[in-house]
């Protein structure tokens, strides 16, 4: 038995059988049992199953949560998170890595072969996109709310209210980075490991620390 047959077993093993019922039959009914279009890991705790999800790749195993593997990581104790009252929106097939959380009331977007490594958080109260083949490494945050609001103190009048996040293609974002609201990334932009992102980063083919411009004229494999 080779590397690859192996690798195709354990991933096998991992599958959580109630989990990938529940998701699936939940949001898609009785299509979902037939034809599972999320497959999930026995790792991944449905914390909420409400909202919407909406799949435009329908075919088995398009969406995988809770699987994958990253050295600084114990899969066994590393546990992922669905938390949905929203709407999340999958425009292709995506991979969201084991220690993955999820938590939406409000509109998330995930484009075509999207891969988000272990233990990042998505975290969406208005709206985040992310665009098609862009890449998370591991411990990333987004956050497009800051959960408390600040008021003025005069007329009461929110002064941090939530803000969209816009990630483009091709996007690679370094382990540990955090990107808040109001954030938008440029197509095949580079953003480096522990950086906070807060602005508009519209240079294409860029690597940026923070929102800062590093090196221009780049091209990253995916």
């Amino acid at each position: 038995m080779n590397f690859m047959e192996k690798a195709k077993i354990k991933n096998i093993l991992e599958v959580g059988i109630i989990n990938t019922i529940r998701i699936n039959f939940y949001y898609f009914g009785i299509k979902g049992i037939i034809c599972p279009y999320i497959i999930a890991s026995r790792n991944l705790k449905l914390k909420t199953l409400k909202g919407k999800v909406i799949v435009n790749n329908k075919t088995i195993g398009a969406i995988k949560i809770g699987f994958g593997s990253v050295g600084i990581l114990d899969k066994k104790y590393c546990r992922s998170l669905w938390e949905n009252k929203g709407i999340i929106e999958f425009l292709g097939t995506s991979n969201l890595g084991a220690g993955s959380r999820i938590a939406c009331i409000g509109h998330l977007i995930l484009g075509d072969k999207t891969f988000i490594n272990g233990n990042s958080s998505i975290i969406c109260r208005k709206k985040v996109i992310i665009g098609d083949n862009t890449v998370f490494s591991w411990e990333c945050l987004i956050m497009d709310t800051d959960f408390h609001e600040i008021r003025d103190i005069g007329d009461s009048i929110i002064k941090n209210p939530d803000r969209d996040i816009v990630i483009g293609k091709y996007v690679w974002i370094g382990c540990r980075t955090t990107i808040l609201k109001g954030s938008f990334i440029a197509d095949n932009s580079v953003i480096a490991a522990c950086s906070v992102v807060t602005g508009i980063l519209g240079k294409e083919n860029t690597v940026y620390v923070s929102n800062s411009p590093k090196i221009s004229n780049v091209k990253w494999n995916y």
